[in-house]
């Protein structure tokens, strides 16, 4: 063994048996040693040094090797288009102890690779072998002085080659706010945005029935939106061939077949012809049969009817009744209801409920049981009414429509009464986990896009129940309209009109109730020391306003204190000190909210607030409207005494909440104080006295 320090040592090392140890490989020495290409023993001193250290004896090496970085790797390349950067690779996989392969075999262990989807990289990733970027190999070789460093060690998978790494692309024929979205998504995995006549344009991802220019290369590929979220959602370039764009493939969607022309009276098709396939909040603005049930494309749902000269619609116009016609518009909204229902369950819960999902499952179950849990009631309850309604249109019958909703009302209420309760919680873990979740933004982004779903995302189809009995309650009465008292159908109209609108109403008021159910808990989440009795179910929050105590024996003057409102309470908390010069608790999460992430385990944060009192209502006996002054603005007072207390208290505050009106609030207090003592609580003095 011979150590080399500089060149004037060489010509007397010219035996073969010489095992020649280097600090350096790139350098004249490594170079001389070399330029004749004979085999020479010749290796790193990293590698000298492990063997050492082991007392292993030196194997016996056909290449000069300089360290064991990359022992028992096997490298295959691809995508490379320079032979002079694939022998640079080889050069230091080699260096480093790795082997090369030029096809790829089952003793490959990593594909470099200097473009994404290559027939390598989509092999390489069914076989589950990882695909790397040069930079790994240049990452590890910069560390090879290191006798622990090793090509496989987790801070290398970061070289992992990304989703779509130097693909260049177009997006062509979306809107501007879709194309920003996937533009953004492209330039975090790796690819480029770019403009269609770029020489260097490998894709072209089209939107639906757009018209793509002749003049692009005949290497460029043309691939459907779904190719580009499939990628992001499996976690690799998909392969294009099987989303290849054809025009004549993607034809403008047919709108579901409506209530026949003639049909509707001048009032019906207007609302038809009003119809939007944008949402809006059903406590915005009233829910319409149009708003709720249009908009669904053909194949959404097996309605078996038939819409062709042989279906029920091919009834001769001046046949029918008024009668029959708004019952025609009932089952017509109703398939396109349950088609809806079908899309939510089919394209987006079942798929995400599979077990063999590529990649590995989108979403934590318990996630999946928040988002759909409330779903497959419904979808059955509407198929049984739609069942009884495709029976009735076949064996039309005048007196027995009401007696359908009659027979189902109690499931109707099962099914609907968890979905509308916990719909604000649904929607906002849907929102989390598309914004948290790339793979599960690309799975919603692929569903949309089916033609099942109408190009609606599945927040806007999740709406839908929302919207549906105020629709029923509509027809219903549409129905009761046209149908004269003689006719038997008119009384069971009547009585499943009444229990719709029973249901709607007993359903506001369950939300309301378990809106403030849900507000007690958090009222316990963010106050140390809260009393346990608070949660109640008699029991319902009404607001919070943060306040300065100006006169209590409860919380120290001048403290900052909040004052939480319930039907019969009024809980007093202090804040606690570390926090007194913090932000506002106007952006307390109180009553809205918002849904931990499901599986990931929360440390407890220090509790803003800490208990003070808990004041029965009925123990205050007066309010007090304090005077304005500069030096104490919204002021006020209530005057408290309970059956113990031998005097009266006066608590005093000033409130400081930017968005809490003060006559506002005391008005509440006081209107709230009068359900219960049915006294007249408010009475104004001046701020002298008050605080005297």
């Amino acid at each position: 063994v011979l150590f080399c320090q500089n060149e004037e040592e060489l010509p007397i090392l010219r035996d073969d048996s010489v095992l020649f140890v280097l600090d350096e490989f790139q350098t004249p020495i490594f170079e001389d040693l070399t330029r004749d290409g004979k085999r020479k023993r010749i290796i790193g001193y990293p590698l000298f040094e492990a063997f050492y250290a082991s007392e292993k004896p030196l194997p016996e090496f056909t290449r000069p090797v300089f360290c064991l970085s990359m022992h028992n790797v096997c490298i295959c390349v691809s995508g490379f288009r320079k032979k002079e950067d694939v022998i640079a690779l080889c050069k230091f996989v080699h260096w480093m102890g790795g082997k090369i392969r030029n096809d790829f075999s089952k003793t490959v262990t990593h594909l470099i690779s200097s473009i994404s989807g290559t027939d390598k990289c989509n092999l390489a990733l069914t076989l589950g072998v990882p695909v790397m970027t040069s930079d790994w190999i240049q990452a590890v070789w910069k560390q090879r002085h290191k006798t622990d460093c090793h090509a496989t060690n987790p801070e290398f998978m970061t070289y992992k080659m990304k989703i779509f790494h130097n693909l260049k692309m177009h997006f062509y024929g979306f809107p501007d706010n879709e194309t920003d979205e996937m533009m953004e998504v492209l330039v975090s995995n790796g690819g480029k945005g770019v403009d269609v006549n770029d020489p260097n344009l490998t894709h072209v991802v089209v939107a639906k029935n757009s018209k793509v220019p002749q003049s692009l290369p005949s290497n460029v590929k043309k691939v459907k939106m779904e190719w580009f979220w499939a990628s992001i959602q499996m976690e690799y370039c998909a392969d294009p061939k099987t989303f290849v764009y054809e025009e004549e493939m993607d034809k403008e969607l047919v709108q579901s077949p409506q209530t026949p022309v003639g049909i509707l009276g001048k009032n019906r098709k207007r609302l038809f012809r009003e119809t939007s396939p944008v949402l809006a909040s059903p406590s915005k603005r009233r829910s319409s049969v149009s708003e709720s049930c249009e908009h669904v494309p053909d194949g959404i749902v097996d309605d078996g009817l038939g819409q062709g000269k042989t279906g029920l619609f091919a009834v001769q116009l001046k046949d029918m009744t008024q009668r029959e016609k708004v019952f025609m518009e009932l089952l017509q909204t109703e398939v396109n209801y349950v088609g809806i229902l079908s899309a939510i369950d089919k394209v987006f819960r079942m798929p995400l409920e599979a077990e063999d999902q590529p990649g590995g499952p989108l979403l934590a179950a318990t996630e999946i049981k928040i988002i759909f849990g409330n779903i497959p009631a419904i979808v059955e309850v509407h198929g049984k009414i739609l069942e009884d309604f495709t029976i009735m249109a076949r064996n039309w019958k005048d007196n027995s429509i009401g007696r359908i909703f009659l027979k189902h009302r109690d499931d109707i209420l099962r099914a609907y009464q968890p979905y509308i309760n916990f719909f604000e919680n649904s929607k906002a873990t849907l929102q989390e986990c598309y914004r948290r979740n790339p793979r599960f933004h690309a799975f919603l982004k692929i569903g949309q896009g089916k033609p099942e779903c109408g190009r609606q995302s599945l927040e806007e189809l999740m709406i839908r129940p929302i919207q549906r009995l105020p629709s029923i309650t509509l027809l219903l009465n549409d129905l009761l309209k046209r149908t004269g008292k003689s006719n038997p159908d008119h009384a069971l109209l009547e009585e499943a009109l009444a229990a719709i609108k029973k249901v709607n109403s007993y359903l506001n008021e369950d939300k309301r109730k378990t809106d403030g159910q849900v507000a007690l808990f958090e009222v316990v989440n963010f106050i140390e020391n809260c009393p346990a009795n608070i949660i109640s179910s008699n029991r319902n929050f009404l607001n919070k306003v943060e306040v300065i105590a100006l006169n209590t024996s409860s919380v120290f003057r001048g403290d900052l204190a909040m004052l939480v409102l319930f039907s019969d309470i009024l809980e007093v908390c202090k804040k606690r000190n570390k926090f007194a010069s913090g932000a506002s608790t106007s952006t307390l999460p109180l009553p809205a909210r918002t849904p931990s992430r499901v599986g990931t385990p929360s440390k407890t944060p220090n509790k803003l607030y800490k208990h003070a009192e808990l004041i029965p209502l009925h123990h205050i006996k007066r309010i007090v409207d304090i005077n304005e002054t500069e030096e104490c603005p919204n002021a006020f007072a209530f005057i408290v005494r309970s059956p113990k207390d031998l005097r009266e208290k006066r608590c005093a505050w000033r409130i400081i909440s930017e968005d809490v009106n003060k006559l506002k609030y005391i008005r509440t207090l006081a209107e709230t104080i009068c359900v219960l003592t049915q006294n007249n609580t408010v009475s104004p003095v001046n701020v002298a006295i008050i605080l005297k």
